[in-house]
């Protein structure tokens, strides 16, 4: 059975290695620094689930979750949202972008990411 394949996009090398500490083993996990890495590997590979950091280097994850509700093969991926900044976005705002969780980074433990994980893509049905 093939494992469920998730990109995670997170420009914090320390948090992006943590994230891949905790999932790596129950997904086929791809790490993207930036909204245009990750468009590139969305281009290349098809993903089941993402999850992405509010703020990267080049801009703000939005750009992206534009432009993956553009796409037919995207636009049905669910997006897990971590970000310190998680007491101001408001999740109701961001589900037509697919966005199924926003996590607290200050508060968020590598158990609640995997947790959050399990229910995004128990949700999808994979």
């Amino acid at each position: 059975m093939n494992k469920p394949r998730v990109l995670l996009i997170e420009d914090d090398v320390w948090l992006a290695d943590s994230y891949v500490s905790v999932l790596k083993g129950s997904y086929d996990l791809v790490v993207a620094a930036s909204g245009a890495d990750a468009m590139k590997l969305i281009d290349d590979k098809g993903f089941d689930l993402m999850i992405a950091d509010v703020m990267l280097e080049n801009g703000l994850v939005i750009d992206l979750l534009h432009e993956l509700q553009t796409h037919l093969d995207t636009m049905d991926v669910p997006i897990i949202i971590c970000s310190s900044l998680a007491a101001s976005i408001d999740l109701n705002d961001l589900k037509t972008y697919g966005v199924v969780a926003v996590l607290d980074k200050s508060t968020l433990t590598l158990e609640g990411l995997r947790v959050a994980a399990q229910r995004a893509l128990g949700e999808k049905g994979v």
